[in-house]
């Protein structure tokens, strides 16, 4: 089975035309819109549900250092070593969706700011203000 991450049907058909014409070995291979590789799901009918384990549980592990009585310096450090992590691995394979809003939210409850206290960029430029860095 292969995953084709073009305009999915035009490719599908030539490649399987090519396929039948050149390989025989490889004669009527089946292909599919997406396929599961590494535990990670690639394909164009894939889209953003990849995307919902990684971050669920980087909620989860955000929500848990907000939780945890710390200055915000250790937050931050707690953050970026425990909750950010989890969005590496998919990131390597697919495009991070629209996410900037869940991120400025998950920030703003570490540092026990108020929502609506800083942009997001406002956020991650809090050492030009003398503050600890979120990277």
């Amino acid at each position: 089975m292969i995953t084709f991450n073009a305009v999915f049907c035009d490719v599908a058909r030539w490649v399987g035309f090519w396929l039948d014409r050149f390989l025989l070995a490889w004669c009527g291979l089946e292909t599919a819109p997406c396929l599961l590789y590494l535990d990670t799901s690639l394909g164009p009918a894939v889209g953003d549900k990849q995307w919902e384990a990684p971050i669920a549980k980087y909620m989860k592990r955000s929500c848990q250092t907000a939780a945890r009585a710390g200055s915000p310096f250790l937050s931050v450090h707690l953050y970026v070593t425990r909750a950010v992590p989890c969005l590496g691995y998919v990131a390597q394979l697919l495009r991070l969706p629209l996410f900037a809003e869940t991120e400025k939210r998950m920030i703003t409850k570490i540092l026990r700011f108020p929502l609506t206290a800083l942009s997001l960029a406002g956020l991650f430029n809090l050492h030009a203000w003398g503050s600890m860095q979120v990277p």
